[in-house]
């Protein structure tokens, strides 16, 4: 499975740049590509599953998370998660988008957003793979 992390604005702290890296080293059968940019998120694939990170999105358990990564992989196709920046998305990228899901009633700054997602992808894949990371 590829899974493509598309994030406004850019991860500069060491710290977090380590955590992020270990989470992602301990998928080994998945490949996580994760691109920034600046102000708008551009070059999405239509084929890719598009899930954005949003308010208004459903709040899922890691199982349901985990779920939705199987059904998108038994369909073959890419996951493009992204993460929008302080005004969040557009309504045109949110109408478009495969599935909105939210990290709860809190706002989160992107940075622990992506720090949060990143665990949040090593779970499904723990999950999927029956390892003992998630109880």
């Amino acid at each position: 499975m590829k899974i493509k992390i598309y994030a406004i604005g850019k991860i500069k702290e060491k710290e977090l740049l380590a955590l992020q890296a270990e989470y992602l080293k301990r998928i080994p059968d998945w490949k996580i590509e994760i691109k920034e940019f600046k102000t708008e998120i551009k070059d999405i694939n239509s084929k890719d599953f598009v899930i954005a990170l949003d308010e208004r999105g459903k709040n899922l358990s890691s199982p349901e998370l985990a779920r939705e990564f199987g059904k998108v992989t038994e369909q073959g196709r890419d996951i493009c998660i992204l993460i929008g920046g302080a005004e969040g998305h557009s309504d045109e990228l949110r109408k478009n988008a495969d599935l909105l899901i939210s990290f709860g009633k809190l706002t989160w700054p992107h940075k622990l957003a992506r720090i949060m997602l990143v665990e949040q992808i090593y779970r499904a894949w723990s999950i999927l793979n029956n390892h003992p990371y998630h109880k």
